[in-house]
């Protein structure tokens, strides 16, 4: 689910801009679906993943199954506690991570990656994103459903609208929508 569209965003951004891409950050990266089309695509980039020490096994596997493992660097722990740095990455990826966090620490995640992003850093974040009236799309929906039912407190989908604001009020300049075969669009932001 995650893979195809991690490759229409590396299409999407172009080749020429992430050949210059030389450190990455995939946060609560799982099996590193989102940032390995992206180290595949620029082979000087150092990915740095961050996870629990359970998941970094399964990282570990599938970055060396296609070829990159020896690129990738690991953060173990909780996304909350550890430190990203400062002024490090030139691409941070959220693959499906903000709506089980929900929107406090979302908020403060984008706040905390944004000061780990170069100038001109970006920010990939992948989600399910119901319209602004959150009235559809059908799938958004019912997954915010099953967030507000089944995960943590806060936990829920979130609106272009909302991603717009936070975004902006952690000092990233644009922000821009990517299509994918997902069941929503990327959201591509610029610092």
């Amino acid at each position: 689910m995650s893979y195809v569209p991690a490759k229409a965003a590396v299409a999407a951004i172009g080749a020429a801009r992430v050949r210059k891409i030389s450190a990455i950050l995939d946060v609560a990266a799982g099996s590193g679906a989102w940032s390995i089309p992206f180290a595949k695509a620029s082979p000087k980039a150092r990915v740095t993943m961050v996870d629990f020490p359970a998941v970094t096994a399964i990282t570990r596997e599938y970055a060396a199954r296609y070829g990159v493992g020896d690129r990738y660097d690991y953060i173990e722990g909780n996304l909350r506690e550890l430190d990203f740095g400062q002024d490090k990455y030139d691409l941070a990826i959220f693959g499906h991570i903000i709506h089980g966090e929900g929107a406090e620490w979302g908020q403060k995640l984008i706040r905390k990656t944004a000061s780990a992003l170069k100038d001109k850093g970006q920010l990939l974040i992948a989600d399910f994103i119901p319209n602004d009236e959150r009235t559809g799309p059908m799938i958004p929906m019912l997954f915010g459903l099953n967030m507000l039912i089944r995960a943590t407190p806060g936990a829920d989908v979130f609106t272009m609208r909302e991603y717009r604001t936070w975004l902006k009020e952690a000092g990233f300049r644009s922000v821009r929508t990517i299509p994918a075969p997902s069941p929503s669009p990327l959201i591509l932001a610029t610092k």
